[in-house]
């Protein structure tokens, strides 16, 4: 808007100016006409006609000249002859063949509005006629005023971005809220969006968002139930099951060798899947916030020893434990943490060669301790490292003929999360995995608590 505003202006300063010329100089010319009708060029008589053509054309602020063949003045305006503008100066900005046009002359602030015509005599061009417009103060306005109208422009521009900004910004706050919460969700956290006030279309898209995560929601509540109630009511019946598959196992002499084996067989599955449901059972207590953790000062070293031994007497592995450089103290749960600490074990056997010896270390970082176990067997691919937490989640189809139910990573992971800590892994294939627990340090927490209360 403010370039083509521009452009009418000056097309009308130009225009109005270049009417006038044309009126100035067709009213001379035909006063030339007139003054050479009975001569056949600029002699004494002619020239004294046109000198009184000049001044008969003449107008305020427009200045005329007339000069012959030999570029000799003949006749000039009494402004022409009184500005400081001079014909010899006027010639480079004159083209005959076009029409009017502005050009700056003399002054830096100062424009006219020049054209030619060339005078004729009997098809003979006998002279030139120069005329030109001081249009300097009508300039100086247009250039205040297109001035005037950039700053205007820049200010609306800036005001417009500034609303523009705002709209886009009322538009994608509450969509960041919607991805920021979806990038939360969990089995365990599907709370709603709230926002005060958002676009009318958004408020929909977040109504919609909420409605299904509420479906999510129930849907997950009625899952862990479900679990919660088979795991209680498949419990029973099978602890009776298991008592009596042991009672006719224990007068085994009674039977032959193919219904021992079939009874062993039955006994062992049994087990398995008593052990199952208690998982099962732990992570529907998990799930639901059932799980209480009592979290207190454990020197690791000790309770480390105390699961190795464990584990060797019921597996007659290699277990290999690092002496930390001195005593380590995490802030955990005993109970949880022996356990978890079990069944990274019994992962680390049951995925790794007999002959091998399976690694445990400590290490302390400021404000946590790492426990890594370390194996050399089957690894991992790493396509699969990002699942193998997940329930039921097995590897590849060689883990399935490892036994075990899939659960003991996963209540790992809940027991760890539990008490405050985070449990990662590292593994390559053929060449083992690592199995890192990271638990809050008691001794840097206790100093950073001294530290404040001091202040």
């Amino acid at each position: 808007m403010t370039a083509w505003s521009a452009w009418q202006m000056r097309s009308l300063l130009l225009g109005s100016h270049q009417r006038t010329l044309d009126d100035v100089g067709g009213r001379f010319t035909h006063d030339f006409s007139v003054a050479l009708a009975q001569g056949s060029g600029l002699d004494t008589a002619a020239v004294t006609a046109i000198q009184a053509a000049v001044q008969t054309a003449s107008t305020k602020n427009i200045l005329l000249w007339v000069e012959n063949p030999q570029m000799e003045l003949v006749a000039s305006s009494v402004v022409a002859s009184a500005d400081a503008i001079q014909l010899q100066d006027l010639r480079t900005h004159v083209n005959f063949s076009s029409k009017s046009h502005l050009v700056p002359m003399g002054e830096p602030s100062r424009y006219l509005v020049v054209c030619g015509v060339a005078l004729e005599n009997q098809q003979q061009t006998v002279g030139n006629l120069y005329l030109a417009y001081d249009v300097s103060s009508q300039h100086q306005a247009y250039t205040t005023y297109l001035r005037h109208l950039m700053m205007a422009s820049l200010l609306l521009l800036g005001l417009l971005t500034g609303a523009i900004a705002h709209c886009v910004r009322q538009v994608t706050q509450p969509l960041k809220a919607i991805s920021d919460t979806a990038s939360k969700l969990s089995a365990t956290d599907l709370s709603p969006i709230t926002l005060d006030q958002s676009p009318e279309e958004i408020a929909g898209l977040i109504e919609a968002f909420n409605a299904m995560l509420l479906r999510l929601s129930e849907a997950w509540e009625k899952q862990r139930q479900f679990i919660n109630d088979a795991s209680h009511e498949l419990r029973t019946p099978l602890t009776v099951v298991d008592g009596y598959l042991q009672s006719i196992l224990r007068r085994k002499d009674n039977l032959n060798l193919l219904q021992q084996e079939a009874l062993g067989t039955a006994a062992e599955e049994t087990q398995r899947t008593i052990h199952m449901v208690e998982e099962m059972l732990e992570i529907a207590r998990a799930d639901s916030g059932q799980l209480v953790f009592d979290l207190k000062p454990i020197v690791l070293y000790p309770l480390l020893q105390k699961t190795l031994q464990t584990i060797q007497a019921r597996h007659l592995r290699s277990l290999i434990l690092r002496d930390p450089p001195g005593p380590i103290i995490v802030l955990a749960d005993p109970k949880y943490l022996q356990q978890a600490l079990v069944h990274l074990l019994e992962n680390a056997i049951q995925y790794s060669d007999p002959s091998e010896a399976i690694c445990i270390s400590l290490a302390e970082q400021f404000d946590h301790v790492s426990i890594t176990v370390q194996d050399t067997g089957i690894g991992i691919d790493p396509k699969h490292l990002n699942h193998i937490f997940e329930r039921f989640y097995r590897a590849d189809p060689a883990r399935h003929r490892q036994g075990g139910t899939g659960l003991g990573l996963t209540i790992a992971k809940a027991w760890v999360e539990g008490m405050g800590g985070t449990i990662a892994v590292q593994s390559q294939v053929n060449q083992g995995s690592t199995f890192t627990i990271s638990l809050q340090n008691y001794n840097f927490s206790k100093n950073h608590d001294d530290q404040h209360s001091c202040c």
